[in-house]
């Protein structure tokens, strides 16, 4: 609008002066009129040559207003001409030369606004011949005619407008902008950029006019179809191809050098200029690597190409454009940047899809050989154990014959007990573990939670023991499908995955308050991060610390957050710490057996709130049941007193009427041979009488012994009146409980909206959900959610197709673990069946998919951004730490606490770390369980009772702790000791000795005290006993044998648990000789060496940091 006012009011100047200009001309006669006419010639003139200058050095409006002058200096030119006709006399002369000046004028006018027109027709076939051409500057071949007639006219070439100010011109860059190179490189970079963009490639194409149809053009057909799209519509749109990242600094490294200029080229060409509209994806990372250091966009824009003089282009915003960023140009014609996610090409999306297929097989695969080792157990009868707690107890189940899984498969494993003629889906609440097999009876022994069906009365006496199905694999799949149909929160976990291609790192603030500079810095980053972090987090390094530092940040900033893991101890223990900070919380599970930690249980119970409300409605409904059962045994009732009821009225009648019809008998006689046919009449109404009467006979004698009445007794008048007081009193109870049940009915409707409110009340407030990978998707109400982050611990132990479910459901995932501890447990039979597949024949590396975790796989290649470690640990003495940080972390992992604070005053703990070696022993071998299934040395387990014994009896004690602020007492008791050993077998061993040493040393004899003071005491394997830590840890490693075989402790990784469990006193027990001379591979982690290397260590350590202690026969004992 002040564009168009602005017009006006110079025509309506000019108007003035052109009277002005008349009456001067009348005035200064013929030789005046002729010198002022051409003076306005060179005056035009002047304002032609130099037009595209005005343009370079006012790009507001730069169109219009050039438009403008010229269109006025044509108008005055036509005025005077007009205004002079009218003195022919005065001007016949000069009329001819005139007309001439003013066709060249106009002709000029016409082929400057054509030149634009001509370069861009061209610009195909120029690029065409020469095979490149980069951001609108000819790369060889000639210009076309046209276009070379417009330079003519112009005084300067097209490509090439004239500089603005002196100096050095540089590869047809002016000379006002100021290049980062000198020449020869800015020629080397233009044509580096040329090889970037191939324009005989096909590109693809955008046209309004086809609904934006995405079209992909050959060479030939390009400057035909962006002729005729021109000529229909005002907007074209051009998408390149993809933008490698090379060329993606190159355009960050030549931004005010070329492209600059070529934006002004573009906008100044003539016939075409741009509006430029960006369109981003959040998750596109060229453009925003590109322009991110310089401007910042909306999501929802494109860029445009319009034709001149046409509506909708607003050449105000391209200047805006220009002012903002260091004019980016991307080939004339060329115009948008992004690479849109959904435009990927073909093979990639197609390897996307291939890689999520492969994995839904491997998974139909493991389902189906589970399906084949699937327990189905016959049982005869029911034992009870001695084996209760608060949990739940264990039961005998005695076999109908013998199992064909061994003891070492059965052990472990979930079971649905179900009747005779039962299936397992009826029975989900009769669920338990196997923790004994039986061979010779044959027998499984069974644990089962503390419920009313699982009490030994309500179990039934024969059954069978199926296996409990697994659902985690149909979850498993379809957190692959989700991912392969591009519908996953995360849309870059495949980028990831594949490519190792993250998203980057936002601005890293400090916002972490408490912790250690890596503690700080893992924190920082996690709320930085965009898409994935890594966080290795050795023992003792404050991992739940972070955890909950991560989750206070997210929570403030109202983010929903889940936390998950593989096992449930380490949800658990997240959650333990939240309900301490008072943080929000849900924990999910199937089974609130599952949840391990005490102060857990709160915080699923009030979920419980939701599971009460179901449970009234599920017992409303079988109220309802109950009334109307009611009611359909009352109509009955209520129908046979009715009938009494009337049969008492008629039983008068009917008497009287057998006494008439009795009378008439004689008479029949008598008529008989007169009256034939109406004796047999009277005969049969007598018959039928006599029916009726028996019937009201049985219906009232029927009614009399229900309510305690002789027959004789019977008063029909009073019967009669009490058969229908009692009829009314029935009626009566009908309509009570009809009324109820209509209330039940409106109840139920009420409770059911409240139970959707609370509902959706709970989701909208709890932004803290606690689940294991599985059981995050396993509830029917959570499975909808999606999360702004997802944090996984323990995830060294987790295969990526575990850790793929939470992270498909979360924005940003990190993923907290160690893979220098105990990997994930895989199955050989698993793997054997993979590698003999046909389907997986092409495939390398399976095995690695379920030996080893996802975060090992990405922390070795993730880049330094998106991965941190946690070096300093505050658990345990530093003689235990220093022998774990030499092998392992390469003397990276310190330790933060004062070894003050952590020793044992006590005989036998003078020093952290002791190994007792029993090379030296007659019978130190081990022993092969029957069967195969497993291994256990009776040789360590005495000595390893025997010293925990001289321990026990020394506690309790109390002794000095430290967190950082404030020094603590902490009392240690028989809660206080760990014992733990690589095998099951073993743990039944050093159970079975140290019952009778605690009564005999501790206990005087009293068994049922020694076995309360076993129980306290945690005696587990190595593997579940990761996460843990206490004060005193006996080990010992069982295995002692000519050969030289350590089995599945050359996965030295469990000797870094095993030691880091202990926090002031570690004792082991082994066989050095066994140990240092194993021929085991070298475990498959980067880094590693061979076992013997490890234990050669430790043994050397110990001779030097703490105590090594050869034992030896001296008077028949272990010395």
């Amino acid at each position: 609008m002040v564009s168009l006012i602005w017009v006006f009011l110079a025509i309506g100047i000019w108007l003035f002066l052109c009277d002005v200009l008349y009456d001067i001309i009348i005035e200064s006669g013929p030789i005046g009129t002729g010198l002022l006419f051409l003076a306005a010639e060179r005056v035009s003139a002047c304002i032609s040559s130099r037009s595209l200058v005005f343009l370079q050095e006012h790009r507001h409006g730069i169109l219009l207003r050039t438009l403008t002058v010229r269109l006025l200096l044509c108008l005055t030119a036509g005025f005077l001409l007009w205004r002079l006709i009218e003195y022919v006399k005065f001007f016949l002369p000069l009329i001819p030369a005139g007309l001439w000046i003013f066709r060249e004028k106009i002709g000029a006018l016409l082929r400057w606004a054509d030149g634009g027109a001509a370069w861009l027709e061209e610009r195909g076939r120029a690029s065409v011949g020469t095979g490149k051409a980069a951001n609108g500057i000819r790369i060889g071949g000639e210009a076309p005619e046209r276009t070379i007639q417009a330079e003519r006219d112009l005084g300067y070439p097209l490509g090439n407008p004239p500089a603005r100010q002196t100096g050095v011109q540089v590869a047809g860059c002016p000379t006002g902008l100021t290049p980062p190179v000198d020449g020869r490189q800015a020629a080397t970079l233009r044509a580096e950029l040329a090889e970037g963009l191939d324009l005989t490639g096909p590109t693809p194409l955008f046209f309004p006019s086809e609904q934006m149809e995405r079209r992909t053009i050959p060479n030939g057909e390009l400057e035909r179809l962006v002729k005729e799209e021109l000529a229909l519509n005002d907007y074209l749109w051009i998408q390149p191809g993809k933008i490698t990242e090379q060329y993606a600094q190159y355009l960050l490294y030549s931004a005010n050098c070329v492209f600059e200029l070529q934006w002004k080229k573009f906008v100044s060409s003539g016939n075409y200029y741009a509006t430029i509209h960006f369109r981003h994806r959040k998750t596109t990372l060229d453009t925003v690597n590109m322009l991110g250091r310089t401007a910042r966009f909306r999501h929802n824009k494109k860029i445009s190409l319009a034709r001149k003089g046409q509506s909708g282009v607003e050449l105000a915003y391209v200047e805006q454009f220009i002012s903002r960023v260091d004019s980016y140009f991307c080939l004339l014609g060329q115009v948008e940047l992004e690479r849109e996610e959904e435009q990927r090409p073909e093979e990639e999306q197609q390897k996307r899809v291939d890689y999520c297929t492969l994995h839904c097989d491997l998974i139909d695969a493991e389902a189906a050989l589970e399906q084949e080792k699937a327990i189905q157990l016959s049982y005869r009868g029911i034992e009870s154990t001695d084996q209760f707690n608060a949990e739940g107890g264990t039961y005998c189940f005695l076999l109908a014959e013998p199992s064909p899984q061994g003891g070492q498969e059965l052990e472990g494993q979930g079971v649905v007990l179900c009747g005779l003629g039962e299936e397992p889906g009826e029975n989900s609440r009769r669920t338990g573990t196997i923790v004994r097999y039986e061979s010779q009876r044959p027998a499984v022994w069974v644990k089962l939670p503390q419920r009313r069906e699982c009490t030994l009365d309500a179990l039934p006496k024969e059954g069978t023991l199926f296996s409990r199905p697994n659902i985690g694999y149909a979850i498993q799949k379809s957190a692959f499908q989700t991912l392969a149909e591009d519908k996953a929160v995360n849309r870059s976990i495949l980028d990831i995955l594949l490519e190792g291609r993250y998203a980057p790192m936002g601005p890293v603030e400090q916002v972490a308050r408490k912790g250690n500079p890596a503690q700080k810095r893992a924190v920082d980053l996690a709320v930085a991060t965009k898409d994935f972090l890594l966080v290795q987090g050795p023992p003792g390094t404050g991992k739940t610390t972070i955890i909950i530092e991560m989750v206070r940040l997210f929570v403030d900033r109202g983010m929903r957050v889940l936390i998950s893991s593989k096992n449930n101890l380490a949800v658990d223990n997240v959650l333990e710490k939240l309900v301490e900070k008072q943080v929000d919380c849900v924990r999910l599970t199937t089974d609130e057996e599952k949840i391990q930690v005490p102060v857990v249980r709160e915080v699923w119970t009030n979920r419980k709130l939701l599971t009460m409300q179901r449970n009234v409605l599920r017992n409303s409904g079988r109220q309802r049941a109950r009334l109307e059962e009611e009611l359909t045994e009352l109509a009955p009732q209520i129908s046979a007193l009715q009938d009494c009821a009337q049969s008492a009225g008629r039983y008068q009648e009917l008497l009287e009427e057998r006494r008439r019809l009795m009378g008439q008998r004689l008479w029949m006689k008598l008529l008989a041979l007169f009256r034939s046919k109406r004796t047999k009449e009277w005969e049969q109404e007598l018959e039928h009488t006599e029916e009726r009467l028996a019937f009201a006979r049985e219906l009232l004698a029927r009614y009399c012994v229900e309510h305690g009445m002789g027959s004789r007794d019977v008063d029909v008048g009073q019967l009669a009146t009490d058969i229908l007081r009692e009829l009314a009193d029935l009626q009566a109870k009908e309509r009570t409980w009809r009324a109820r049940l209509q209330l039940l009915s409106q109840w139920e409707r009420e409770l059911q909206n409240r139970c959707e409110e609370l509902e959706d009340a709970l989701f909208a407030q709890v932004k803290v959900i606690g689940a294991t990978c599985i059981s995050s998707e396993t509830d029917r109400n959570f499975k909808k959610l999606e999360y702004d982050v997802a944090i996984v611990d323990e995830s060294g132990q987790i295969t990526l197709h575990d850790v793929i479910v939470p992270m498909a459901k979360a924005r940003k995932v990190i993923l907290i673990g160690d893979h220098l501890q105990l990997p994930p447990v895989s199955d050989s039979d698993l793997i054997r069946r993979m590698e003999e597949d046909e389907r997986f024949q092409q495939e390398e590396g399976l095995d690695r998919y379920y030996s080893v975790s996802l975060f090992e796989e990405l922390f070795e290649r993730a880049p330094e951004a998106n991965k941190v470690m946690l070096d300093t640990q505050f658990r345990m003495h530093s003689s235990i730490a220093r022998y774990i940080s030499d092998q392992f972390y390469h003397g990276t992992y310190q330790t933060g606490c004062l070894d003050e604070y952590r020793v044992l005053p006590l005989r036998g703990g003078e020093a952290p770390i002791r190994f007792l070696d029993t090379i030296g022993l007659p019978d130190k071998g081990e022993t092969m369980a029957e069967g195969g299934e497993g291994v256990y040395n009776d040789c360590e387990a005495r000595i390893l009772v025997d010293e925990t014994v001289k321990i026990l009896k020394q506690l309790p004690y109390v002794v000095k702790d430290f967190d950082g602020s404030r020094e603590f007492d902490v009392e240690l008791n028989y809660r206080s000791v760990g014992i733990i050993t690589p095998y099951k077998k073993q743990i039944g061993r050093i159970r079975k000795f140290l019952l009778p040493a605690l009564a005999r040393e501790l206990c005087e004899g009293d068994k049922l005290h020694a076995q309360e003071i076993l129980d306290r005491i945690d005696i587990a394997t190595v593997d579940s006993f990761q996460g843990r830590d206490k004060e005193i840890i006996f080990y010992c490693f069982v295995r002692s044998s000519p050969q030289h075989g350590i089995g599945f402790e050359s996965e030295v990784r469990r000797l870094n648990v095993t030691m880091t469990r202990a926090k002031r006193l570690l004792v082991m027990v082994g066989d050095s000789e066994t140990l240092t001379q194993t021929r085991a591979k070298k475990p498959p982690f980067q880094g590693s060496r061979y076992p013997r290397e490890y234990f050669s260590a430790l043994l050397d350590y110990c001779r030097q940091n703490g105590v090594y202690q050869r034992l030896e026969v001296s008077h028949g004992k272990e010395e």
